[in-house]
């Protein structure tokens, strides 16, 4: 696989971010991934948030071979690092995905 094209278009429908499987709500920026798996074509969609947390967890080497770590493979530990490393990242990751927020706030309850 290898990453043939990335855009940040605004969502004119909602769509499926194919990183933690919540809406990207009509009107919001998210990235736009082109992917070549031999003769094939594949589009993925995530959030910004996702996408930005991915590359802090897993580092940029994930995305050189087009694949996007799914959010559902984070730890507690993985939302305590980017919480230490960039708050502002956690707050809209939280508020963008589903998963996110049951691994966050699942480990209060």
């Amino acid at each position: 696989m290898r990453l043939v094209k990335e855009t940040k278009p605004v969502a004119r429908k909602r769509h499926i971010c194919s990183s933690c499987g919540s809406s990207i709500p009509e009107g919001q920026q998210y990235i736009r991934h082109t992917i070549a798996d031999g003769a094939c074509l594949e589009t993925a969609k995530s959030h910004e948030s996702c996408f930005e947390a991915s590359q802090l967890i897993y580092g940029m080497g994930s995305m050189c071979e087009g694949e996007l770590p799914p959010i559902d493979n984070f730890q507690e530990e993985d939302l305590l690092y980017i919480h230490n490393r960039q708050p502002s990242l956690l707050n809209q990751l939280l508020k963008d995905s589903n998963i996110a927020q049951q691994i966050w706030y699942g480990r209060v309850e």
